[in-house]
């Protein structure tokens, strides 16, 4: 064979088969913890900024909520990068998948309500 030449695809059997579909199952609930951890890691900064916001300086208040806000943000994008990232790998799959176009749209709208309320922190407190 020469190097121009392309090897075909080796064809795969039944338990490789088996394999990428736990992958690929594996990877949504994957998908659904990094966002689990965004919506926790958000809502623990508006929990700060609403009941701690008076027994302590502000400026701390805003630290702490605009971290917390930057992990959530950082969780939902991440959480799309994983997901796609391993899909589309997987090829003959016999599960449906949750369309790319949909995990994108979910995490860049959170990615949105992390920035408004990045937005709402600094100019609600203080």
């Amino acid at each position: 064979m020469t190097p121009t030449e392309q090897r075909p695809a080796p064809s795969i059997g039944p338990r490789e088969e088996l394999a990428q579909d736990r992958t690929a199952l594996a990877s949504e609930r994957t998908y659904a913890a990094w966002v689990r951890t965004g919506l926790a890691s958000l809502a623990a900064a508006l929990g700060v900024a609403k009941f701690i916001d008076h027994t302590v300086p502000v400026w701390t208040v805003r630290a702490i909520a605009s971290l917390l806000i930057l992990l959530a943000a950082l969780s939902f994008i991440l959480a799309a990068w994983r997901y796609t990232g391993l899909c589309k790998k997987l090829k003959n799959l016999d599960i449906a998948l949750i369309p790319h176009q949909i995990v994108l749209s979910i995490s860049g709208f959170l990615v949105i309500c992390s920035g408004f309320a990045l937005l709402a922190i600094w100019m609600m407190t203080g």
